[in-house]
Parts: structure tokens; sequence; C-alpha cells
């Protein structure tokens, strides 16, 4: 399980996290929703030490990122949104450098590539990929030390609908026969929604709102011109909703 514990980043003497509190069970899919410049990417950059922690703590399976960071490392993968790979080198070659960190085999590299629908394409070289194949390669990367947690920033940007179905598929299937947990960032939660059990809200680097998704129901976005006179009557109608701007995203009973 993950824990972020009141975490807090200052940057520059500017809070860009304020006390973030996150909790996400084994085997879980979450989604981390808010819009660009919320804190989505500055909190999983800290989560994989990428950048140090002002003040909290985070926790996996019970081990401090802060008090044991090796062994922290070997329980969580990550994939950002600006990856960056050897374009000149194929899928494998890229996976063998960065498998090195951590003693894995061919073979598992080739296992690893096959499960993200990969493994016919992994002599090809990644500047003939599309950006849904990178994305599948980048959750490949950071799940091959079979790690308990992956932190999956905005995969689905810039990803066509087919592109976008694949991975979701991919994820949920690696969720459940790996017995991973997912937290995964989105501007976009009618996407999100489809595969979470769970979501986070933040914006201004505070967690706004938290939920459990029901099984049930989903989440449907609606665009107006007019905001303020729209969230009136989702207020008066005691509708649940989150905004973004002149969006609203609310969940619909699917049985109804």
């Amino acid at each position: 399980m993950l824990k972020i514990e009141n975490l807090s980043k200052i940057i520059a003497g500017k809070e860009i996290l304020k006390n973030i509190n996150i909790e996400i069970p084994d085997q879980t899919i979450v989604g981390f929703i808010g819009p660009n410049g919320a804190g989505k990417t500055t909190t999983f950059k800290v989560c994989s030490g990428l950048s140090s922690i002002t003040s909290g703590n985070v926790y996996i399976d019970g081990v401090s990122i802060k008090e044991d960071f090796e062994s922290y490392m070997n329980h969580i993968g990550v994939s950002l949104c600006n990856n960056n790979f050897y374009n000149g080198l194929s899928a494998f070659d890229n996976a063998k450098i960065f498998s090195a960190l951590f003693s894995v085999s061919d073979n598992k590299i080739i296992d690893t590539l096959d499960m993200v629908g990969l493994g016919n394409r992994k002599d090809s070289l990644v500047s003939t990929y599309s950006l849904g194949m990178k994305q599948r390669l980048s959750i490949a990367l950071s799940m091959l030390h079979n790690p308990s947690v992956i932190l999956l920033d905005e995969p689905f940007n810039g990803i066509d609908p087919k592109g976008i179905f694949e991975l979701r598929t991919i994820i949920k299937e690696i969720s459940e026969n790996n017995k991973t947990s997912f937290l995964i960032s989105s501007h976009n939660l009618s996407e999100i929604s489809k595969i979470s059990s769970r979501n986070y809200y933040i914006n201004g680097g505070v967690i706004v709102k938290s939920d459990i998704q029901p099984s049930n129901q989903s989440i449907i976005d609606v665009k107006v011109d007019n905001a303020t006179v729209f969230q009136e009557i989702l207020i008066d109608l005691k509708i649940n909703f989150f905004r973004e701007e002149n969006i609203f995203f609310f969940s619909v009973d699917n049985t109804k």
C-alpha cells in the first residue's frame, strides 16, 4: 500500500504541495485528478525520489522513503509524462539499459514487453513507435522490477481513442494479474473513472476532495457557456460535482 502522509513541498519560497494525504490499498487503481499546475507531477516526483520532501513522509508497504530509500525504491515504479527514451535503440535495448538498475533478466524483459503488447515490436527502434506505443513502453520499464505501486503521470495524453482503450486494458490486467496498485494522474476525470475505484482531487497543491467510485456509476463531463449558473443548478439539485473552469464532472447511475 502507498501512503502519502502530511506531504508538503516548498520551492523557491512557494508552497507547491500543502499537507497532502493519500492512501492507496493493495491491488487498487486510483485516479489523481486536477488541472495543469495543480501539483500532480510534483507529488509524483517527490514520491519517486526525484525531488526532496520539505515535510511529511511517503511509505510503501510500511517502508519510508526518508528512512530506507533503497528499499523503498524497490517497491515503486514511475512513468512520468516527459518520457525520455533512446530513440535510436530498440524497445528491448532501452529496457536492457534500464533493467541494469535492478538486475532483471532478458527473459523478464521479453515477458514484460509481451505483457504490454510490444513483444512483436521489441526489436523495432523506438523512433518508429507511436505515442501510444511509447506510453506502453514507459509502463513496461516502470514494472520491470515487480513494484508494489506504479505511478503514471498523464498516460492518456495525446493518444487516440483506440490507444486509450488498449492502455486502460493493459493497466487493469497488470493490476489484477500482478497485484499492483496504480496512482494515475490526469486532468480528464471521465477517462480515469473507467478504471479507477477511487479518486483524489488536487488543486493549488491541496487535496480538495476524495471519493470512492461505485461500480454502478460512470463519470460524465459537460462543457457549458455560463459556468456560474450551471454550478448553482447543480448545487440546488444537490448533485456532487468537480469543476475545471467551464467543464463540470459528475457521476450518473448506470442502472437507471
